[in-house]
């Protein structure tokens, strides 16, 4: 598949985080059953936690192209966290096309 220069930097930039962040504390955080809260608040702001959540709703409005390489990246360093990361846009995705901006709103 040929990525367009955004994807390409989605791409690129999830695998820096995920191998200078991620990769090296997986075995640890699995062993010690640690849950990594500040890496994941780290990818929210990055954008990962709403990829294809439109900008007016606090996502990046991306593609879900997008989507998979941010998960597959994430899944590469740590396998049990791309659920989570999922999880960031699973609820905005359930929302009907009716509901709107100020149901939105908490």
């Amino acid at each position: 598949m040929l990525l367009n220069d955004e994807q390409k930097l989605v791409r690129h930039t999830m695998r820096a985080f995920a191998q200078e962040r991620l990769a090296p504390n997986a075995a640890r955080w699995d062993r010690d059953l640690h849950f990594p809260r500040e890496e994941l608040r780290a990818l929210g702001e990055l954008g990962a936690m709403g990829v294809v959540v439109p900008e007016r709703w606090g996502g990046s409005g991306l593609d879900y192209v997008s989507l998979a390489l941010t998960l597959e990246e994430i899944a590469d360093a740590v396998p049990k966290l791309p659920s989570t990361a999922a999880g960031g846009v699973a609820l905005p995705l359930a929302l009907s096309p009716q509901q709107t901006t100020a149901e939105l709103e908490f």
